[in-house]
Parts: C-alpha cells; structure tokens; sequence
C-alpha cells in the first residue's frame, strides 16, 4: 500500500512538471515574440524620427530661403 501511494506521488509530480514545462516554454514564446515587437517598434521608431528631423530641415530651408528672398530689393 505504501509503494502505491509512493508511485502515485511520483505520478503525480511527474505529470505536474510536465504541465510546468509546457507553462515555460508558452512563457519563453511569448517572450522572444515580445522581444521580437519590441526591435521592430525600435525601428520604425528611428525611421519615424529620421523622417521628422529631414521634414523639419526641409521647412527651414524653405523657411530660410523664404526670408532672404523677401530681404533682396
């Protein structure tokens, strides 16, 4: 009786680490997909402020260009 007991103790520790196992792994996944999300959200936020950095060159040159023109006789 107590090598029954035994055997469905390590049962069910056997089953309630494969359970944990499977919980990790889903955790990892969701992990590396985050940590995927999280480069390309770098990314596009460097192309955006690149973007924003030549649209505000391109007004002051035209800003600029604006003025000297209007300052000429």
């Amino acid at each position: 009786e107590l090598k029954d007991k035994q055997d469905k103790v390590v049962d069910e520790n056997l089953e309630q680490t494969k359970i944990l196992n499977r919980i990790e792994e889903r955790y990892q996944t969701q992990v590396d997909v985050a940590q995927k999300n999280e480069e390309k959200t770098l990314a596009q936020n460097k192309w955006l402020v690149g973007a924003i950095w030549a649209l505000v060159t391109i007004v002051m040159i035209a800003v600029i260009t604006a003025s000297i023109t209007a300052l000429l006789p």
